[in-house]
């Protein structure tokens, strides 16, 4: 990870026995250094190791509820795949050009600019993630060559995902709590059935329907040149909610 996104400032873990392990070694091997320069150099931009407390994954947050939708959507296409270290390599990175393409916010001042601003912005400078075209399907698997056998994992990790963790964005807070209601103008991720992989289309909430209650229930989003009528379950905040 150091090699590919530079040190971090700070890392939050599980009180697991190989991390705190880990933070150990990085601790003794600063300490076994004998330039004074280097090693003072070193420790100025030590990073520091949280750990949450044994026994308790929940206190990660939402991190730790990303690691666990993707480590399922994984499991389960994977499985007892027949695949070497480079093709799982090209795997994970194909389903981690996937989760931090997703939009965070949107970017623009301008309410016509619907432009996402995703982690890979971050990351990168840019969108990242220019995926293949899916060309694959079941009925086309060829499993004999391999880079479309790749191209089918991704592409049912994209699918499981989805289908995983899009759903928990609009889980409902209790009724003792007050939630800010829908907008005109809102920035909302639209959930389409079979989107293609790697797009997360947004649209822009045009009018609301309050319910009896006064809440928002009902909003018509439109998405370039389509109007959708949908319950304030499907589509997801981008402005207000954490993706």
């Amino acid at each position: 990870m150091v090699n590919r996104r530079g040190l971090p400032k700070e890392i939050i873990s599980d009180n697991g026995t190989n991390y705190v392990g880990a933070n150990r070694e990085l601790k003794e091997l600063v300490a076994l250094l004998d330039n004074d320069k280097i090693q003072n150099s070193i420790s100025n931009q030590g990073t520091k190791w949280h750990f949450n407390p044994p026994l308790a994954p929940h206190f990660g947050g939402i991190h730790e509820t990303m690691i666990k939708s993707e480590k399922k959507a994984i499991y389960a296409i994977l499985g007892n795949a027949d695949i070497n270290d480079e093709e799982l390599l090209t795997a994970f990175t194909g389903a981690e050009a996937l989760i931090n393409s997703r939009p965070l916010t949107y970017q623009s001042a301008d309410p016509k600019d619907d432009t996402p601003l995703t982690q890979n912005h971050f990351l990168h400078g840019q969108l990242g993630g220019h995926f293949a075209p899916e060309s694959v399907d079941d009925t086309d698997f060829n499993p004999r060559k391999r880079w479309r056998r790749i191209q089918e994992l991704i592409r049912h990790f994209w699918k499981l995902w989805i289908r995983e963790r899009l759903p928990g964005l609009n889980k409902r807070d209790k009724w003792t709590k007050t939630k800010r209601d829908m907008k005109t103008d809102d920035i909302v991720l639209v959930l389409i059935p079979h989107v293609p992989r790697g797009h997360w289309p947004l649209g822009r909430i045009i009018e609301v329907f309050p319910g009896k209650d006064g809440h928002v229930r009902v909003a018509k989003v439109s998405l370039g040149q389509t109007v959708f009528i949908r319950p304030i379950t499907k589509p997801v905040s981008v402005r207000h909610r954490n993706l």
